[in-house]
């Protein structure tokens, strides 16, 4: 069977349990719900399941930034406002961001995004986004 069924303990009897599925009748026939009752499991029809995200299936870049040139250093007050600028960025293209490591070599990440976003696009989107802000803030850089 391909749906997904969710067991949870039941709140008012602790040794019964829930058996929740999905709202389309015509997946679950009445012999599955009489297979469910004959195992212990009491079935509800009042229970409307949604799925934990809209997009189950984000996929998790970890990135790595690296200077150009060897003379280049993070280090100072960008240091503190990288992460800032990163999260700024992930919540406005509704991405997750999970890690952020600031060293003076590299800049570090990891974000889960949705399988439609290329990842040429998201080093694109933080390079433009964090050399504008460093610039804007830091005019003494340019």
């Amino acid at each position: 069977m391909s749906d997904r069924w969710v067991i949870t303990v039941d709140e008012k009897r602790q040794d019964d349990l829930l058996f929740a599925s999905p709202t389309d009748e015509s997946r679950q026939t009445q012999t599955e719900k009489r297979a469910a009752r004959l195992q212990g499991f009491v079935v509800r029809e009042d229970v409307l399941l949604e799925p934990v995200s809209p997009n189950p299936y984000d996929l998790a870049y970890a990135c790595l930034l690296i200077p150009r040139f060897d003379t280049h250093r993070l280090k100072g007050d960008v240091v503190g406002r990288l992460p800032g600028w990163l999260q700024q960025l992930s919540i406005s293209h509704a991405w997750r961001l999970e890690y952020v490591k600031v060293r003076a070599e590299y800049l570090q990440w990891i974000l889960r995004v949705p399988p439609s976003v290329p990842a040429a696009y998201i080093i694109r989107a933080v390079r433009k986004n964090t050399s504008t802000q460093i610039f804007e803030d830091f005019p003494r850089f340019k």
